[in-house]
């Protein structure tokens, strides 16, 4: 069973039709509830989904938000990762928050558009559309 981190990114994408990795990203999202491929975010991710300007009305992102936190298991922020974080080199907190909790939850995959970030991991990036070809899949 893989288990994929999911970035904030990732999420944008699956409600955002203008962006590169929306088919990707949708297809992705429904083969993991399909098959055994488990998901996870940050709590932090749901916050910058809401926060970062959408064309959608506030009562879509609540529900994109509900679905979100269905399909996909919340890690718990502690200190201990927040310090992590800190520690991590990336370039931004945000994506050290990321790459901690994917670290700390034992990711496969961290799945990112970011193609600068994580390169430090011990957990391989890779975007949507990439994971999907190395699995075989067709969006």
């Amino acid at each position: 069973m893989n288990r994929l981190f999911l970035d904030t990114n990732f999420l944008l994408d699956q409600f955002g039709s203008g962006r590169p990795e929306f088919a990707a990203a949708r297809t992705l999202a429904q083969h993991m509830k399909d098959n055994d491929v488990r998901g996870a975010i940050s709590p932090h991710s749901l916050t910058d989904f809401d926060y970062i300007p959408s064309k959608e009305p506030k009562a879509g992102r609540l529900i994109a938000l509900t679905a979100f936190v269905d399909w996909y298991e919340v890690i718990r922020l502690d200190g201990y990762l927040i310090r992590t974080a800190i520690g991590s080199g990336e370039r931004d907190f945000e994506d050290g928050v990321v790459r901690a909790c994917a670290e700390a939850w034992d990711a496969d995959y961290i799945i990112s558009n970011d193609k600068k970030t994580y390169k430090e991991s011990f957990i391989e990036r890779l975007s949507p559309s990439e994971y999907l070809q190395r699995e075989g899949i067709a969006y």
